[in-house]
This record gives C-alpha cells, sequence and structure tokens, in this order.
C-alpha cells in the first residue's frame, strides 16, 4: 500500500513514469488516451451523473474538457477509500512540485520533459522525502507568487473571466459554508496566490477541501445562465478565449483560499513545468 496516491491527469500522450506507482495517471473522455490501459479513465458515467445534469444541453466530452483536471480530482473525492493513503493529491502531466530542491527561490522553473527529468522528479527518493515533510506539515504545494499588474486576486480573474460565474462562487462561497463569511475578502486583500497548483495534503484536508469546492461549483451551475459559455455560439464579455475554462480557474484559486483562511500549516515549493 502507498501512502501517497496522487491523480495526474492528461489530456494528451506525455511520457509518464509507469515505475512510479504513487502517481495515477488518469483521463477522461475528451482525451484520446481513454482507450490507452496505461490510463485510469475517470469517466464514471453512475459518478458523474449528479454533475452532468448541469450540462445537459453539452456532450460528454464538453463536460470533461471543461473539468479538466478538476475531473480527476473529483474522482479521487469519490475513490479515495479504495487506495487507503494518508497523502492525497493532483496535479497535471506537465506540472510537478519541486520536492527535491526545497532551496530553489524561484516559484516556477521550465524544465526539458525529458525521461530522466521526470524519473528524478517521481522517484522513491521523492516518495520519502515527501513522507518525511508531513512530520511536520499538513500540505505541500507550490510557492505563492504576486499576482500579475500588482492586482489583488480578484481583480486579475475578472480581468479575464466572466464576472457571472465569479459572483455565483463567492456567493456560493459564504452561503453554503457561513464560517467563510469574514474570510472572503482574501480574494480582494491577496495580492500573492499559489497559482497552478499541484497539491499534496494530509487526507482529512484533501476530504474537506475539494468536497467544499464541488458543493460551490454545483452551487454555480444551477444558477448560472449558461454553464458551458462558448464564444464560437455567443458573445461573452471578457477576453478568456475558452470561457468554458472557468471550473479550473475557480479551483486554482479557491484551494487557496482555504488552506490560506484556513491556517493549514503549508510547505511549499518551486511549481516544475515540464516544457
Amino acid at each position: 500500500m502507498n501512502r501517497i496516491t496522487i491523480v495526474s491527469h492528461f489530456h494528451k500522450n506525455f511520457y509518464f513514469n509507469d515505475e512510479c506507482k504513487w502517481i495515477i495517471p488518469t483521463c477522461s473522455e475528451d482525451s484520446p488516451l481513454k482507450y490507452d490501459k496505461q490510463f485510469t479513465n475517470i469517466s464514471d458515467k453512475v459518478l458523474f451523473s449528479e454533475l452532468q445534469n448541469y450540462y445537459k444541453k453539452q456532450t460528454s466530452d464538453q463536460f470533461y474538457k471543461a473539468l479538466g483536471t478538476e475531473a480527476s480530482i473529483y474522482w479521487l473525492l469519490n475513490n479515495y477509500n479504495y487506495f487507503k493513503s494518508d497523502y492525497l493529491g493532483f496535479s497535471s502531466y506537465r506540472r510537478f512540485l519541486n520536492i527535491l530542491d526545497n532551496k530553489s527561490s524561484e516559484d516556477r522553473i521550465s524544465i526539458e520533459a525529458s525521461k530522466d527529468n521526470i524519473d528524478k522528479y517521481t522517484s522513491p527518493v521523492v516518495y520519502e522525502k515527501i513522507i518525511k515533510i508531513f512530520d511536520t506539515f499538513d500540505v505541500i504545494l507550490c510557492k505563492a507568487r504576486k499576482v500579475d499588474y500588482d492586482m489583488c486576486i480578484e481583480d486579475q480573474y475578472l480581468k479575464y473571466e466572466s464576472i457571472e460565474h465569479w459572483n455565483l462562487f463567492k456567493e456560493g462561497i459564504t452561503t453554503l459554508y457561513p464560517k467563510y463569511l469574514d474570510k472572503i475578502d482574501w480574494f480582494r486583500n491577496s495580492k500573492y496566490c499559489n497559482f497552478e497548483t499541484p497539491i499534496i495534503m494530509k487526507k482529512d484536508y484533501f476530504i474537506e477541501m475539494t468536497t467544499e469546492f464541488f458543493n460551490i461549483l454545483k452551487y454555480v451551475w444551477s444558477r448560472c445562465s449558461e454553464v458551458f459559455p462558448d464564444k464560437s455560439i455567443m458573445h461573452w464579455d471578457c477576453l478568456e478565449e475558452f470561457p468554458w475554462r472557468y471550473p479550473g480557474f475557480l479551483g486554482e484559486r479557491f484551494f487557496p483560499f482555504y488552506i490560506n483562511v484556513n491556517n493549514i500549516s503549508k510547505y511549499e515549493v518551486s511549481l516544475l513545468f515540464f516544457r
């Protein structure tokens, strides 16, 4: 049994270290990898039936494409008991946490996606180091970085994305979880955010954080004018080319919100981006 289980969401072919048994390569219906036995296809029709009810006008491919990595996170939330791990996490196929070098001053490092590099950062040495970090900390995530243009988190989001989904997102947080009523200003007060998060957490925190997020996302879906905003169909007043990607953008902001306002002890490392 592995004490760590991480889902790594793939949407296209990319090298994976198949000797690494604690990172699960996942894909969904919108991926050409869905028939490749190396990947766990997380597109369970029964599991996702409730969420798909909000996407009645869209295809299954659109549903999974819009969720992106969040689809694999939702799958892990509903299947974590199968793995019986103490620590749960998620990432996308090109993003890893720089566990081996916690002294780096960079918040984001781009390196070649070679077999040697990927094997190095998914090795047994990394596994053991993660276990050791959890002796002291409750979550491992990438370093917070300053928001572009010296903006707060909320203004930076609204510079590119739909205001409707953002307002419903914040409304959902405080309506469903009143404990955050005096915390919601974090999005306006903070100019630093742990973007592009791969995250590894102690199991109980993972369960609570992701449960809250998907309940909030359902709140947004049940009240928004369009769950799959598509600029090729109608005008949307935002700079984002594909505004249907908002579930991932909201998650990228909710996860650090949850960690920071709940004062969860965090270990921050550089984000590794495999180019």
